[in-house]
């Protein structure tokens, strides 16, 4: 491989522990580029998003319950000792996790067995 003249011949390579840029970025310059980013989408979700929400469940089913299970956690902590819990005790345990989480309506009716 042939060495470029002149091209780096008159740099030392850096010592243990030394920067090549000793000031660096900026403070919360990439703070301020998230941060007004999230903002932008905010923006942009509260014009279009219902609306772009409503296309996709129209055109793309699938994508569109993609989309809604990607946003779900996918696993919920329970602190409590199942084999000691009536049913009815798990089932309201459960319940009110899910209600914790948002992800219920406190109101639902019990459901039926069959």
């Amino acid at each position: 491989m042939s060495e470029r003249k002149g091209y780096g011949t008159d740099l030392a390579p850096f010592q243990p522990g030394q920067s090549g840029n000793p000031r660096g970025r900026p403070q919360g310059s990439r703070n301020k580029f998230a941060s007004e980013f999230i903002a932008d989408f905010h923006a942009a979700w509260t014009k279009y998003g219902p609306a772009a929400l409503e296309k996709m469940a129209q055109t793309d089913p699938s994508g569109f319950v993609k989309a809604a299970v990607a946003l779900m956690p996918r696993e919920i902590k329970m602190d409590a000792h199942l084999n000691d819990m009536t049913d009815e005790q798990l089932e309201a345990s459960i319940r009110q996790k899910l209600r914790e989480l948002d992800l219920i309506d406190p109101f639902i009716p019990k459901l039926i067995e069959h």
